[in-house]
């Protein structure tokens, strides 16, 4: 099928869009508790939709504020916000990651941003083969996906489903007048590092020097070349990816925390919790926790 004549300037090629991650992170749609919290976001990671179905939910940031009511679809803000609920409020909300390898949002909703269901009804329709299949394969309740175990053809369905309401997705957001962001052009050298770097085993020690070598280049001409195109070195990619893969198997119960450690490369409990505490400020234990609070919460 032809580009759009509106379209065919966001064209880019392939083998750039490889670089996109889709991923569902969680969807529910039910009934929440009417109480108050802080969240924190972390920058350029996910993204979460909600639909109020009834009831009415309240977003606040230091800048603005948000009253979403039934019928309303509400993107939430990139930074800190407080979000509270009504008496017997019930949402569809959707949780997902949409972003570049260099960590970049397809789309950013940086300030929060509101539709009418209405307009946009595409937006619901392929949500429900979504939230269905999600249940009914994944049935436990407040389950974080990705430390979930699926089978290829559990996986390939839900990626499916997962893409048909992204599709929905951006079609709505460009029909609001959103631009999707685009991979900055960068060296093919430094794409292939970041694939190989995403490959690594997360136990295994990161060997710059071998990874420069593998394309003829010094572990300071890598860092140079890699620091210019994704804002970070080598080591800081490879520590950031060990981290999120540290914090799912920490939102599942799949594994005690020294396994975990153990997995991750750590040789002692106490290793991995100095090194968790410093990339996210609070122990191992306590992120579990915390985890697990807000979803009985929820």
């Amino acid at each position: 099928m032809p580009l759009r004549p509106e379209n065919s300037k966001l064209a880019i090629p392939l083998s750039d869009w490889a670089s996109l991650t889709c991923a569902l992170i969680w969807i529910y749609d039910e009934e929440v508790p009417s109480y108050g919290y802080h969240r924190s976001v972390i920058p350029d990671q996910e993204s979460v939709a909600w639909l109020v179905r009834s009831g009415e939910a309240q977003v606040r940031t230091e800048r603005k504020e948000w009253r979403i009511r039934p019928g309303e679809w509400f993107f939430l803000p990139e930074e800190k916000f407080w979000q509270d609920f009504a008496p017997e409020t019930h949402i569809l909300s959707i949780r997902f990651k949409a972003s570049w390898i260099t960590g970049v949002p397809l789309f950013h909703h940086r300030e929060g941003l509101l539709l009418k269901a209405a307009d946009y009804p595409q937006l619901e329709k392929t949500s429900l083969p979504l939230s269905r299949f999600y249940r009914r394969t994944f049935p436990e309740p407040g389950r974080h996906l990705r430390a979930t175990m699926a089978s290829p053809d559990q996986y390939l369905k839900l990626q499916y489903r997962v893409m048909v309401w992204l599709h929905a997705y951006a079609e709505s957001l460009m029909a609001e007048g959103r631009v999707p962001s685009r991979i900055s052009p960068m060296d093919p050298r430094v794409l292939t590092v970041a694939r190989n770097l995403d490959n690594w085993p997360l136990h295994l020690p990161l060997d710059e020097e071998e990874l420069a070598a593998q394309l003829n280049l010094s572990s300071r001409q890598l860092g140079r070349l890699f620091q210019n195109d994704f804002g970070k070195t080598p080591s800081r990619y490879f520590a950031e990816r060990k981290i999120q893969n540290a914090r799912s198997a920490l939102e599942g119960h799949e594994n005690s925390i020294k396994e975990i450690a153990y997995s991750l490369g750590f040789k002692s409990l106490s290793h991995f919790s100095t090194w968790f505490r410093k990339q996210s400020g609070i122990s191992p234990r306590e992120y579990r926790n915390d985890y697990d609070t807000y979803h009985k919460k929820r």
